[in-house]
């Protein structure tokens, strides 16, 4: 049991670590928003991923003496910013692709975390190291995904700036 905890210990550090980054970069241009353009969808992208992140480090930062309640509230960010990217109406094919990177891994760390609390609920250690080995595996893609949205807005808004 002691390990188990252990291992929710380390999940929750390895949860502010990959949330702790810092925040995507919003596309600055002076263009005025009249259609959803490339630039506009990639700020609503970007501020929902934003939000996810700035819930988790709130969350880290004030932790309650319930891990496994805190582990279910970083759950549950997750499958809130799911449903806020899902809801996004995004018509730019790069920033499509990007989306659904971030749903594919907002439902990776959901399901992870919940499988380490049913882990440590049931005392099971071998399927807690199981549910953390799926969290590092689900937070991995941020390292990537986060400099190519990045990246990919960047040059965007550079584009359309006017010189």
């Amino acid at each position: 049991m002691a390990m188990l905890f252990r291992a929710v210990g380390i999940c929750i550090v390895a949860i502010i670590l990959v949330w702790g980054r810092p925040p995507i970069a919003l596309a600055q241009s002076p263009i005025a928003p009249t259609a959803p353009t490339t630039i506009s969808q990639c700020d609503q992208l970007i501020q929902v991923a934003n939000r996810a992140t700035d819930a988790a480090q709130q969350l880290s930062q004030n932790p309650s003496s319930d891990s496994i309640q805190d582990l279910l509230d970083t759950a549950n960010i997750a499958d809130q910013a799911i449903e806020e990217m899902q809801a996004l109406s995004l018509t730019d094919s790069e920033l499509l692709k990007f989306r659904d990177q971030f749903v594919t891994m907002y439902e990776g760390v959901s399901r992870a975390i919940r499988d380490l609390v049913e882990a440590a609920n049931q005392q099971d250690r071998a399927a807690g190291e199981q549910a953390f080995t799926a969290l590092q595996t689900a937070t991995a893609a941020e390292e990537t995904l986060v400099p190519a949205i990045n990246r990919y807005c960047e040059r965007t808004a550079q584009i359309f700036t006017p010189r």
